[in-house]
């Protein structure tokens, strides 16, 4: 029988630890089914949490996940993947931010903190070498859903007419990448590092 561990770990703990290692979407699995809807409540619940109960310390829980190691030292996700593809997105758009601004230490600190939970990482350098090297792989979706999501991850760009999950929603959380920078370029930093550090799953 399998033993059962039950933990919480913060987002950057959680995805960093897959280091040459992937998230896996079974089969069995539906297809990412999240919308605009769901990604806005989500980012409006950490922008608040943000500005409110973060800076006393205190943790946001997102829900569970449920997985398994398999053979392969994946983790299978038997549930939360719905969760877990929207976080690869939302940190996929903060990346893309970080790599616009200019590259002062805070920038480059907080690019070398994104940077491992969505691709293997340099064990020296802690850089990306290939940004095809995501971590995570669904085989519930269709080969043509696949190949956007990593060109996403990959790229950090989207097809603007584009009207699948995927793309709908990682162009939702870059706009409001976009819109919170500028209007809270202070705080925007702020924001990044909470979602990293004091999100819990």
């Amino acid at each position: 029988m399998a033993e059962l561990h039950v933990s919480k770990k913060s987002i950057s703990k959680l995805f960093s630890e897959m280091q040459n290692k992937k998230f896996i979407i079974p089969d069995f699995q539906r297809p990412y089914k999240w919308d605009v809807e769901k990604c806005e409540t989500l980012w409006n619940d950490i922008e608040n949490f943000t500005v409110t109960d973060a800076k006393s310390g205190s943790d946001y829980f997102l829900g569970t996940i449920v997985s398994y190691i398999n053979d392969d030292k994946n983790q299978e996700i038997i549930d939360g993947q719905q969760r877990i593809t929207s976080f690869f997105l939302l940190l996929r758009a903060f990346y893309k931010k970080l790599e616009v601004m200019p590259q002062d230490d805070q920038v480059v600190g907080l690019k070398t903190q994104v940077a491992p939970c969505l691709w293997d990482t340099d064990r020296f350098s802690g850089k990306v070498v290939d940004f095809t090297k995501i971590h995570i792989e669904s085989l519930v979706a269709t080969e043509e859903d696949n190949d956007t999501f990593h060109q996403i991850l990959a790229t950090g760009e989207s097809i603007d007419s584009a009207t699948d999950n995927y793309s709908v929603n990682y162009q939702f959380f870059k706009k409001k990448c976009d819109e919170y920078a500028a209007a809270n370029p202070m705080q925007w930093k702020e924001l990044c590092v909470t979602i990293l550090t004091q999100c819990i799953i």
